[in-house]
């Protein structure tokens, strides 16, 4: 789907593609929950989302020959140490772009800790702080804002990941679906933002359309975005892209939207 005359939603995916710079991108891939919630929650699934997330890109990259791709943040999930799962498949995936893509780029999430050293094996792979600037877009994963972040973002679309966005639907007898969202609108920097999903499949997102703008979690949007005016565009993961009414149609009507 395309939602402006460069970004194209990739169907049924949490992946972008950027035409005038050629780019793959996507955010929060969180490898490793698996461990994470074994050790810490007691919930022990199995390790398969990591061969979800590959066969995905695997298709991305049969579809779409980007010369780049761009991952906003959170490529591993857990905060005090890279556990044994994390070290195993982050290597998997930055061999994956090394293989598939001219140069790749990690822009540090809250999650991204204890990895710096991974990305040394790789010339075209690096792994960058606070943002990335390519064309006329900014990507930073959205959990902080400083100073640099507002300067380089006017005028500027920002790419960001950190939310997980996901619409709450529900059905004509009180049956439940949420589905993963982008996000896309305009920013009062006189640019526009669009609000990746979790690539993670075990990541369920924040429901967008039932919380208040003081409840999300990024500082960009809180202090810069009018969330009422914010477009989703819901994904059926492996069929299709949904579009959606601004977020500001949904107020007041939660427990009455309606999906069949």
């Amino acid at each position: 789907m395309i939602i402006n005359e460069d970004i194209i939603l990739l169907d049924g995916l949490p992946y972008v593609y950027i035409k005038s710079i050629d780019t793959i991108v996507c955010a929060d891939f969180h490898l490793g929950y698996e461990v994470v919630l074994a050790d810490e929650e007691g919930y022990f699934l199995p390790q398969a989302q990591f061969h979800e997330i590959l066969d995905e890109l695997k298709r991305i990259t049969k579809q779409f020959r980007a010369k780049e791709i761009v991952i906003v943040g959170d490529l591993k999930h857990k905060f005090s140490r890279r556990t044994r799962q994390e070290t195993r498949e982050v290597l998997k995936i930055l061999e994956f772009i090394n293989q598939n893509f001219d140069k790749g780029i990690l822009v540090r999430g809250n999650h991204d800790n204890f990895i710096r050293g991974l990305f040394n094996r790789y010339e075209n792979i690096d792994f960058i702080d606070r943002y990335y600037i390519e064309g006329r877009y900014l990507f930073t994963h959205g959990h902080i804002l400083d100073e640099d972040i507002e300067k380089e973002a006017v005028n500027k679309t920002l790419v960001i990941g950190h939310e997980h966005p996901a619409l709450l639907l529900y059905d004509d007898i009180g049956g439940k679906i949420k589905i993963p969202t982008f996000l896309y609108g305009d920013t009062t920097l006189n640019g526009k933002i669009l609000v990746l999903p979790a690539v993670s499949p075990l990541m369920s997102g924040i429901e967008v359309n039932l919380i208040s703008e003081s409840e999300f979690l990024s500082p960009i949007i809180r202090k810069y975005v009018n969330v009422d005016l914010l477009k989703p565009y819901g994904i059926l993961r492996g069929k299709e892209i949904l579009e959606f009414p601004p977020l500001r149609l949904w107020r007041g009507i939660p427990e009455r939207t309606r999906f069949s």
